[in-house]
């Protein structure tokens, strides 16, 4: 279900013309071959439609009429609009990605290991019970939030929010909150990262601590916290 315009998705659409009908943009239909997206990038461009595909699901098709200050003047240009021209939208939902990890909650088991704190949105930080605790000898993940999707298998790709956090100075080193999601192939992304997510169902979130290791080049001991949204269809 769409509900944040940070969440992707993979939509297709045709646009006609309000008074004659006529088709003046519309996407490939390309199937598996379309990659996700974040819905912002179609709600800059068409304002309009942001409350109309509100709470949409996959395989919903919705459609709507744009009056002319529901379309961004850019677009309006790119299409050939007039400012009294309108349009009516043809939206296909083909599939909705989670928002954020959702599922069961598990007890942390893990003596010593951060605690995954989680704001409304979703977005996880980390606390640290212990200031001095020991960064592990070995990588180590656990399961904060047990999804009911499909289980992730090493030759997939998937679709995840993340966060990393340095162990020593607790600062975020990098975050997908708040941009777009990002995707991990199961195939090329570090093993540690492979261990910790192959076998999780989708909507898991799992956090994973990697200690430095100078012989891999990895100067930082690393907390990640992935949220686990979906697994991708497309081959192109």
């Amino acid at each position: 279900m769409l509900v944040s315009a940070t969440q992707a998705a993979i939509l297709d659409f045709v646009l006609l013309d309000g008074t004659t009908g006529e088709i003046v943009a519309s996407t490939s239909y390309a199937g598996s071959e379309n990659a996700p997206d974040v819905v912002s990038t179609l709600y800059t461009a068409l304002p309009g439609l942001e409350s109309a595909l509100e709470c949409a699901t996959g395989g919903s098709r919705v459609v709507v009429a744009l009056a002319n200050d529901d379309i961004a003047p850019d677009s309006a240009k790119s299409l050939g609009l007039s400012e009294d021209d309108t349009l009516v939208a043809v939206i296909d939902v083909q599939k909705v990605y989670l928002a954020k990890a959702q599922g069961t909650d598990k007890f942390a088991e893990g003596q010593g290991l951060p605690t995954v704190v989680r704001a409304p949105s979703g977005q996880p930080g980390v606390s640290f019970p212990d200031h001095d605790a020991d960064v592990p000898d070995a990588a180590v993940s656990q399961v904060i939030i047990e999804g009911d999707g499909a289980e992730v298998t090493s030759d997939d790709s998937i679709l995840v929010n993340y966060t990393s956090v340095d162990w020593d100075t607790r600062e975020v080193q990098q975050t997908s909150w708040g941009s777009a999601p990002q995707a991990l192939d199961m195939a090329t992304v570090p093993d540690e990262i492979t261990d910790a997510l192959v076998g999780q169902p989708v909507g898991s979130q799992v956090m994973l601590v990697v200690p430095a290791d100078t012989d891999s080049g990895l100067d930082q001991s690393l907390i990640y916290i992935f949220d686990i949204l979906g697994v991708n269809d497309f081959t192109g």
